[in-house]
């Protein structure tokens, strides 16, 4: 009889390290799209957002936010250094980042939630829930805090040391990984072999 399993089983394990062995592709970062100083949409979730002052673009691509780069002319939101502010979203939304952009020298932030520092931020000073800029009023911290989340409101109290002048932020979130190509290429060739008709006996 022909030897059917065998091949199938031979087919099997090579699929297997093929898939394995395949790495992902990230699919990028999606950044928040503002209707107004007000609120907006991120990835398809509603925002209302308290303390914004208006929407300007800004560079979000250099190395300050690199691996999770956004464009060159992004849209923000600024506000009023030493002022509180507060984001709600309609659903929770998982591994929340935060752009910072321009933030002056000298205050201490008071995030009502955990985050950890992405990227940027040099010679900032932190805990699990502040951050203080170095510096003073004509220096500025770039870079990214992640909040794990799920996060539903995020919000800054009780700044300190505040200088004036504005500062800038927006919002994202990463994209779901999504399997190379070839590794689909793999698991067609599977499903291809699966589904091809079993051959006639040939003898016992």
């Amino acid at each position: 009889m022909t030897q059917i399993i065998p091949r199938a089983a031979a087919l099997a394990a090579i699929l297997s390290a093929g898939l394995a062995a395949a790495p992902s592709v990230q699919a990028g970062i999606i950044g928040a799209s503002w209707s107004n100083a007000s609120g907006g949409t991120l990835n398809g979730v509603a925002f209302s957002f308290t303390g914004g002052s208006g929407l300007t673009t800004l560079d979000l691509s250099g190395p300050n936010y690199t691996g999770y780069a956004l464009a060159s002319n992004q849209q923000t939101l600024y506000y009023a250094d030493g002022s509180n502010w507060n984001i709600t979203f309609a659903s929770p939304v998982t591994d929340l980042l935060l752009y910072e952009v321009g933030w002056r020298g000298g205050p201490t932030f008071t995030f009502n939630q955990a985050f950890t520092i992405l990227t940027g931020n040099s010679g900032v000073s932190s805990t699990s829930t502040t951050l203080t800029t170095p510096g003073n009023f004509a220096t500025y911290t770039n870079g990214i805090l992640q909040f794990t989340g799920p996060i539903t409101s995020l919000s800054i109290t009780g700044v300190s040391s505040a200088t004036g002048g504005l500062d800038a932020l927006t919002f994202g979130v990463q994209q779901a990984s999504v399997p190379e190509p070839s590794t689909l290429l793999l698991m067609g060739v599977g499903l291809a072999y699966g589904f091809r008709r079993r051959p006639a006996a040939v003898g016992t």
